[in-house]
């Protein structure tokens, strides 16, 4: 289990494996299918991809104008510059989270305090389902914790422990290495001693 000292704002930490687990039991294939269709993984992949994307680039984001708010207004009018890549990805994540039309609700968590949430409404089922995985990785792109999921090379989605982490497991982590140059290298030099000592017929 990674340590919840990464999250930003404590207050989230009661709901960060709620949502790892939503996120990890969408991708990995275990709600029903009528639930979780390949289209439907598919924009949930692309967002999850856009959102680390953008947070891999966000150093490169910079502000170049900020203007004073509008007396109608409370906000507050910011110029920024960023790599067309940045752009790209937030022209996706846009495109994709338009299709979760999601009204905030009002709510207590289990000390009484308020909390505010969302609610999807005119969606079916399945598109209820696939919302909330949306919501889930939104969730944790905010409290920095979706730059741990990552994909191991056997397809199995996990949150990692470290960053050098590439695999869910020893087995994977071991084929991730048999994939490499130096364990290549590796075994060809072993080849060419095994296929030496046959033809000297000192092996069997």
């Amino acid at each position: 289990m990674m340590p919840k000292k990464r999250v930003l704002y404590r207050r989230q930490t009661l709901y960060v494996e709620n949502w790892r687990e939503n996120i990890l039991g969408w991708l990995n294939g275990k709600l029903p299918t009528r639930y979780c269709s390949k289209p439907a993984r598919r924009r949930i992949e692309q967002l999850i991809a856009a959102l680390q994307g953008l947070i891999r680039l966000r150093h490169h984001i910079k502000t170049i104008k900020r203007e004073p708010p509008d007396p109608t207004s409370w906000f507050t009018r910011i110029t920024v510059q960023m790599p067309s890549e940045a752009s790209d990805s937030i022209r996706i994540i846009q495109r994709l989270i338009a299709r979760y039309p999601s009204p905030p609700i009002l709510g207590w968590d289990k000390e009484q305090n308020l909390t505010f949430g969302s609610v999807f409404t005119h969606l079916k089922r399945a598109e209820e389902e696939e919302a909330e995985a949306a919501l889930a990785v939104m969730s944790l792109a905010e409290v920095n914790e979706l730059t741990w999921l990552r994909q191991c090379l056997c397809g199995n989605w996990f949150f990692a422990c470290r960053k050098t982490q590439r695999s869910c497991s020893p087995s994977c982590r071991h084929k991730l290495y048999e994939q490499t140059e130096k364990f290549k290298a590796k075994r060809r030099r072993y080849m060419k001693r095994y296929y030496r000592l046959q033809r000297s017929s000192k092996v069997k």
